[in-house]
C-alpha cells in the first residue's frame, strides 16, 4: 500500500509521497503508519470507519488529504484489500472506508417508461449479461410488491405472465415487461413497496430488486355515491381513445347516478379470464386492484360483424348463491372494434347493464325469472310491472328462437318492453329508461326514484348582475356524447340475432353470464 498525502489543491505536500509496503500488517497498521506521518506535519484527521479512532493532533487548520490505494504484487502474503481514503471535507480531513467495486449484475433493467401514477401502466427492458450462451434455459422469475402486477413477457394478449424463459437461442434478445401500479383505495401517495423481485434459475442463478419509486395517490373511494369503474387495462389494440374512454364513462355514470347502494370496499387479489367472444377463454390476467362499489374491466373484440359486444359478471366475486357477495362486484364488457363512436354509447351502457345484474343475471333477479314456456317467459318484478301497466316483463323468448342456433334468448326485455336491454330500442334510446332502473330495483338495487326517494337537490343561488333571456337560444354545437336519436319503435321487422344465444336449463346455475348484441351494418360501420 501507499499513502499519498494532497494539499487542498491537489498539490504534493514538501514530504511528496510516503511509501508504506508492508507485507504483514493489518488495515489498522497502515492507518496508524498513514496518520504518524500526518502527526509529523502538524495536522490531524478523523476517521468515519466504524470503531476507528484516528484523531490525532490538535492543528485547526487542516489543508490535506490522505489517500491509502492498494498496491497488488505477486506476493502470495498480500491480500487484496477495501481501498482506504480521506478525502478533504472542509477542516478536518476526514477518513472513510470506500467498498470495492460489486460484481456486476447478471440482469439489467433499463428504459422505464412510467408516469409514476397510481392505476397507470408501464414499461421497462431487461437482458441478461452472460458472456456466452448458456447451454439449458433460463427462467426469470418475477414477485411484484403487494399492489404491483406484471406481465413478464409484455404481451397482453395471452394474459399477464409472472415470468418469461430465455433460451440458449434467445439468452441475449432484450426483453420488455409490462406493469401495472394498481390503485389501492388509501388515498396516499404508495412510497414504498413498489418493487419487483426477480429470480433466475435454470442455467444461471441470480436475484435482484427493481425499485419502482414513490407511486403518487390519484384514486380514492367515493362512500358517498355509487361508482361504477372502468379499468381499461386490457385495450392491447389502443381502440379506447380517450375519446371512447369518455363515452364509456358517461354510460358508466347514467348507470351510476340513480344506484343510492355504497358495499363495503374489496381487494382483488387473483386471475380473472378474458372475456372475449362471448365466453370466458382461458386467456387470465392477474389484478390487485381495489374495488370500491362495482369494478368493469373494458375489453375489445373483433367479431366481423357478428356480434356488437358482449357483457357479464364475474361470478367468483359477487352476484349469485354461492358467490362471496349476492350483489355483483366485478364485470367485464367486451365490445367490438367495429361499432362507431356514434353508437359506442349504446353498447356500452348495454353491456353495463348486464354487468349489474340485468336481465336475471344476479341471484336475485334470477329468482324472479318464470321460464315455464319460452313463449310465455317473463320478469316478475314489482317495480317493473307497475310500470309495464301491471303486466310482468315479457323475454326476449317471447320473440321466437333464434333462427340460426335455435336457442331460446332469456336475458333480455320483449322488443315491445323500452329498455336499452332490448334489441329492439337499444340504438333508438339516449340512455338506460325507467323501466331499466325499475328492473335494477326489482334485482336487489336501490334506486333513486324508485324505491328510495331522490337526494334533497341543493337550492340555486342566483347569480348578481346577470340580465334576463329575452331572445330565443341561437343554435350551437351540441358536446353531448350521446347520439341524437328519435325515441322511437324500429318498425322494420326484428333483425335475426347474428350468434350463438345462451341456453342455460332452469335447474343449473349460471356459470357464465354473457351475451352478444343484434346490430345492423348500419351499426357496425368501419369507425
Amino acid at each position: 500500500m501507499s499513502v499519498k498525502l494532497f494539499r487542498a489543491a491537489s498539490s504534493l505536500v514538501d514530504l511528496d509521497i510516503t511509501e508504506l509496503n508492508p507485507t504483514e500488517n493489518s488495515v489498522l497498521d497502515l492507518f496508524d503508519q498513514a496518520l504518524t506521518s500526518l502527526t509529523r506535519l502538524g495536522k490531524r484527521a478523523i476517521a468515519l470507519a466504524p470503531q476507528i479512532d484516528l484523531t490525532v493532533g490538535l492543528a485547526p487548520q487542516i489543508d490535506l488529504a490522505a489517500e491509502l490505494t492498494t498496491q497488488r504484487s505477486s506476493d502470495p502474503r498480500r491480500s487484496s484489500r477495501p481501498t482506504l481514503s480521506t478525502e478533504l471535507v472542509d477542516s478536518p480531513a476526514i477518513a472513510a472506508l470506500v467498498a470495492p467495486p460489486s460484481v456486476p449484475s447478471m440482469v439489467t433493467i433499463s428504459n422505464l417508461l412510467f408516469s409514476g401514477k397510481e392505476g397507470d401502466t408501464g414499461t421497462f427492458q431487461l437482458k441478461l449479461n452472460l458472456e456466452k450462451a448458456p447451454t439449458s434455459d433460463i427462467t426469470l422469475a418475477f414477485t411484484p410488491g403487494s399492489f404491483l402486477v406484471v406481465d413478464a413477457d409484455g404481451n397482453l394478449q395471452n394474459g399477464t405472465q409472472n415470468f418469461v424463459t430465455f433460451t440458449p437461442q434467445t439468452w441475449n434478445q432484450i426483453q420488455t415487461v409490462w406493469f401495472i401500479a394498481e390503485v389501492d383505495g388509501i388515498g396516499t401517495d404508495r412510497t414504498i413497496g413498489n418493487t419487483i423481485d426477480y429470480q433466475l434459475s435454470g442455467g444461471a442463478l441470480a436475484s435482484g430488486i427493481y425499485n419502482l419509486g414513490s407511486v403518487a395517490n390519484t384514486y380514492a373511494p367515493d362512500t358517498s355515491r355509487f361508482d361504477i369503474d372502468l379499468d381499461f387495462r386490457n385495450d392491447t389494440s389502443g381502440f379506447w381513445t380517450l375519446e371512447r374512454r369518455a363515452i364509456a364513462q358517461k354510460a358508466s355514470t347514467d348507470w351510476s347516478s340513480r344506484i343510492a347502494n355504497e358495499w363495503t370496499g374489496l381487494q382483488l387479489n387473483g386471475a380473472i379470464n378474458t372475456l372475449k367472444t362471448g365466453s370466458s377463454v382461458n386467456t387470465a390476467f392477474q389484478t390487485r386492484r381495489y374495488v370500491d362499489d362495482l369494478v368493469v374491466f373494458v375489453n375489445t373484440i373483433n367479431s366481423n360483424g357478428t356480434a356488437g359486444g358482449y357483457g357479464g359478471i364475474e361470478y367468483d366475486y359477487g352476484g349469485w348463491i354461492t358467490s362471496a357477495d349476492l350483489m355483483p362486484r366485478v364485470g367485464q364488457i367486451a365490445i367490438d372494434e367495429a361499432v362507431s363512436n356514434t353508437y359506442l354509447y349504446n353498447a356500452v351502457s348495454h353491456e353495463l347493464g348486464h354487468t349489474l345484474g340485468l336481465l336475471g343475471l344476479n341471484w336475485e333477479g334470477y329468482l324472479k325469472q318464470d321460464f315455464t314456456t319460452p313463449q310465455t317467459a317473463v320478469f316478475k318484478g314489482e317495480y317493473s310491472k307497475a310500470l309495464n301497466g301491471g303486466q310482468d316483463i315479457p323475454l326476449q323468448s317471447q320473440d321466437g328462437a333464434n333462427p340460426v342456433t335455435g336457442g331460446y334468448d332469456y336475458w333480455h326485455p320483449a322488443a315491445k318492453i323500452s329498455s336499452i336491454l332490448s334489441y329492439e330500442w337499444i340504438y333508438y334510446l339516449a340512455g338506460p329508461t325507467e323501466m331499466d332502473f325499475a328492473l335494477l330495483a326489482d334485482s336487489g338495487y336501490q334506486i333513486y326514484g324508485v324505491n328510495v326517494p331522490f337526494p334533497p337537490v341543493a337550492p340555486v343561488v342566483p347569480v348578481a348582475n346577470v340580465p334576463p333571456v329575452t331572445d330565443q337560444p341561437t343554435n350551437t354545437t351540441s358536446t353531448n356524447l350521446q347520439p341524437d336519436l328519435q325515441v322511437v319503435v324500429a318498425k322494420t321487422d326484428p333483425l335475426p340475432v347474428q350468434e350463438e344465444q345462451l341456453i342455460i336449463p332452469i335447474s343449473e346455475v349460471l356459470q357464465v353470464a354473457i351475451e352478444s348484441i343484434q346490430e345492423s351494418d348500419s351499426v357496425l360501420q368501419p369507425i
